[in-house]
């Protein structure tokens, strides 16, 4: 490559650093119009820069509060070990449910369940090795789950991998983008138990999908005929973070097609410019040039505990049931939002579903009833 050329391409990639921040503090829908309401993505609203300047969600609407009594629920979390998994699982855990932290490091995930334990007394935790990045451990992971539970009421798909130089996993996929097929591969052979669980008329069941405003920085259409031109989509780290998240989206919007006949209801979400650990990999690892920002992202970007927020409100919220808010795409705190014109494409996502489906049932080794049989239910 020309000097020239991987000097123009670094330039490119600070200013899509630039944007996270930029986006993270502007581009996010109204929310005086109340909770659960549509909006349009592009619009932009003063009252959240002024909530990220002072870092709480307090006096903004929904709030953990409102979480119902979810004793004798069973609910998983994935990535819960720290950041906005940890928060959700915590919460999840302090109104009653039996909480999996599903999770790749299992020291991790034990200070976690400690630190979960010492704040609420009593908690019923349980630790779940997974690991999105492989396929067979993804499988694995949800047929242990199965022969552990025989109810399912809330899965959380939160775990991710961001800002990573290019590698390809196990089976063949740019790391990032196992943010969605992997949660594909765990999440399939739950099905039958979630479709199960909700045909209790006590049941709300939910499958959460935890993106980010970064898949409306996708530039042109994913190529889905096969996993190799997928990868190529893009060599930059930000790009293919974001194309994960638009993935994460079609899934849940093709999932929800597929369940259409059922009472299981699926949401995508965008938690919000949040300071985590995937953050501090943009700023301070990739791109030294920004290590001096830290104080910018302690004022201007949400902590963990308030981005888990969104997410609680699509895994819990009993008004999201009441609306009908089905595949709907929520932003902080409860914005029933538009996403992009690519994440809303029926056609893309259907092609996103068998792209998957082939990995499946290429990769893993033991392949459960569950991954063949969701493709022959497809609903409307």
């Amino acid at each position: 490559m020309r000097p020239s050329m991987s000097i123009f391409l670094e330039y490119y990639r600070i200013v899509l650093v630039a944007l996270c921040f930029f986006q993270a503090t502007q581009s996010i829908p109204p929310f005086p119009h109340g909770i659960g309401k549509h909006a349009d993505a592009e619009d932009f609203d003063s009252s959240f820069i002024a909530l990220k300047m002072f870092g709480s969600s307090e006096g903004m609407g929904w709030t953990t509060n409102k979480i119902p009594n979810l004793e004798g629920r069973v609910a998983i979390v994935t990535g819960a070990n720290s950041g906005i998994g940890y928060f959700t699982a915590l919460e999840l855990a302090r109104h009653g449910a039996k909480t999996y932290l599903a999770c790749r490091n299992p020291g991790l995930a034990e200070e976690a369940i400690n630190k979960i334990r010492a704040i609420v007394p009593g908690s019923d935790l349980r630790f779940l090795k997974l690991d999105i990045t492989s396929l067979n451990s993804a499988h694995s992971a949800a047929q242990e789950f199965i022969k552990s539970e025989e109810r399912l009421d809330i899965l959380v798909n939160n775990a991710a991998i961001a800002f990573k130089p290019y590698e390809l996993s196990e089976d063949g996929i740019e790391l990032q983008l196992c943010n969605a097929i992997g949660h594909f591969a765990f999440t399939i052979p739950l099905l039958d138990l979630l479709k199960k669980t909700s045909k209790d008329p006590e049941s709300h069941v939910r499958i959460v999908n935890v993106s980010s405003v970064a898949h409306s920085w996708v530039l042109g259409t994913p190529d889905f005929s096969s996993v190799e031109n997928l990868n190529k989509h893009s060599y930059c780290p930000i790009d293919r973070y974001g194309l994960s998240k638009l993935m994460n989206i079609l899934f849940t919007n093709e999932l929800q097609r597929r369940l259409s006949n059922t009472n299981v209801i699926c949401a995508s979400t965008y938690p919000g410019g949040v300071n985590t650990k995937l953050i501090a990999g943009i700023s301070v690892k990739n791109y030294p040039i920004l290590k001096n920002l830290g104080w910018l992202t302690s004022r201007t970007l949400l902590t963990p505990k308030d981005g888990a927020i969104t997410s609680l409100y699509a895994a819990t919220a009993l008004e999201v049931e009441e609306k009908g808010l089905r595949s709907a795409y929520f932003c902080p705190f409860g914005v029933a939002a538009k996403p992009s014109k690519l994440a809303q494409d029926r056609d893309l996502a259907k092609k996103f579903w068998e792209l998957c489906e082939k990995l499946v049932k290429e990769k893993v080794k033991s392949l459960s009833p569950a991954h063949l049989k969701i493709s022959i239910h497809p609903g409307k």
